[in-house]
């Protein structure tokens, strides 16, 4: 009798100790998949916070060149980004794509830009193509020397370019390392500050991050 009642009392034990072990795995799985669904939540927010930093252009029926200009900086600053930020991946580039058909019609001389030539597709990925090219130029002369001495230099184009004023009796300052071509080259900077874009097609995502926008001159 006396075995029988430590047999069913290690038996009790037993179970007791199953049950105990049974209820930390579920609470271990249950803490775990917690874990899981937070991480993958907390991913989804900042990937959809980074995607809306540019979809905000996107979302817009027409924007400005100075739109154009803002994310163009902003795609070129993005992809020079290296280190880890959390769930957005930075190994992911973004390309953005800006159609300039039409441009050089309506603001180049014989159909041909002084700023793009003849071209009428730009990438961009980084600083080296002929858009942040030109705004690291001409934005740094404007910030040099203000908006109205460049404008200056606008409204004189024509004296300065056929040698009746020099750019400096032009603007009341010596600007050495602007020349008449970098002049006929603002003119046509501040004509697509003000030109209207649209945006085309539709963004492209690699597992729900943006990588690639595209936009198109129309005015």
């Amino acid at each position: 009798m006396e075995n029988a009642s430590k047999a069913l009392i290690m038996a009790g034990g037993i179970l007791i100790a199953l049950m105990v072990i049974g209820a930390l795995i579920l609470m271990f799985n249950q803490i775990s998949a917690y874990k899981s669904n937070n991480t993958s939540s907390q991913k989804d927010i900042q990937i959809a916070t980074f995607n809306q930093d540019f979809l905000k252009y996107f979302d817009e029926k027409q924007l400005k060149g100075t739109d154009i200009i803002s994310i163009t900086n902003k795609v070129v600053d993005y992809n020079l980004k290296e280190n880890v930020t959390n769930y957005v991946d930075l190994e992911k580039k973004i390309t953005l794509n800006i159609d300039l058909s039409g441009f050089a019609n309506n603001y180049g001389v014989g159909n041909v830009s002084k700023l793009f030539n003849r071209q009428t597709l730009i990438k961009v990925t980084n600083a080296e193509n002929s858009l942040s090219k030109a705004i690291i130029r001409y934005s740094s002369l404007e910030k040099k020397y203000s908006l109205s001495t460049m404008g200056k230099l606008k409204s004189n184009y024509a004296s300065i370019s056929s040698g009746t004023k020099t750019i400096e009796q032009a603007t009341g300052k010596a600007m050495p390392e602007v020349t008449i071509e970098d002049i006929a080259k603002y003119i046509e900077y501040t004509e697509l500050k003000s030109a209207i874009f649209e945006p085309t097609g539709t963004p492209k995502y690699d597992d729900g991050q943006i990588v690639e926008m595209s936009f198109k001159y129309i005015k």
